[in-house]
């Protein structure tokens, strides 16, 4: 197995200010552990890393078809967006074809992610809003799928796929009931 020391270093004005060690796991197509960084039972949170997953239910129960989404509205669903316009844009489309608006996310609103995303609603005066959320699109497909199985179905969904899934102590469940914290290996499987 590989080895690799990696860390991230930040500096100012040629000084060391702090130091980060990587934590990784890679692992082959049959999941056999092949490279590592640091320590890879080391738990952490998989975070937005888990958004395909809570999306397959509604791709399975026809929900892109029904609602005559494609590609675009899938990928916003499944991604951590820059909040460029054509980003905003899209995720506010995809409320109003659920019937919903901005004000029914339930995430916050927060600068766009992109460099080109903060320039360009700074250049136009644009008001921040919920639909610049990285998650707003992810938001905008779960508010559809509501149905009272939807956290188990995405769980089910999960756990169709080679990912070892802990039944340790240290797991952590998001608000999907997935579990998001566990040892950086396991979800690389």
């Amino acid at each position: 197995m590989k080895h690799y020391h990696l860390d991230v270093v930040v500096t100012r004005g040629g000084l060391v200010e702090s130091r980060h060690r990587v934590h990784a796991a890679v692992v082959d197509a049959r999941g056999k552990l092949i490279g590592v960084s640091g320590d890879p039972a080391v738990v952490s949170f998989w975070r937005s890393g888990s958004k395909p997953f809570q999306v397959i239910p509604f791709v399975a129960e026809d929900g892109l078809d029904d609602l005559g989404w494609g590609d675009d509205e899938l990928a916003l669903a499944c991604a951590s967006h820059g909040g460029e316009p054509e980003h905003v844009s899209l995720a506010e489309a995809m409320l109003r074809d659920i019937g919903l608006e901005e004000g029914d996310l339930a995430c916050g609103a927060h600068e766009p992610l992109s460099l080109r995303g903060v320039r360009l609603a700074r250049e136009a005066g644009t008001r921040i809003s919920r639909l610049h959320n990285n998650c707003s699109g992810k938001h905008s497909t779960r508010r559809k799928f509501r149905s009272s199985n939807s956290t188990t179905s995405i769980r089910m969904a999960a756990q169709r796929f080679p990912t070892k899934w802990p039944k340790q102590q240290h797991t952590r469940l998001s608000l999907t009931n997935m579990p998001t914290a566990f040892p950086l290996a396991r979800p690389s499987r």
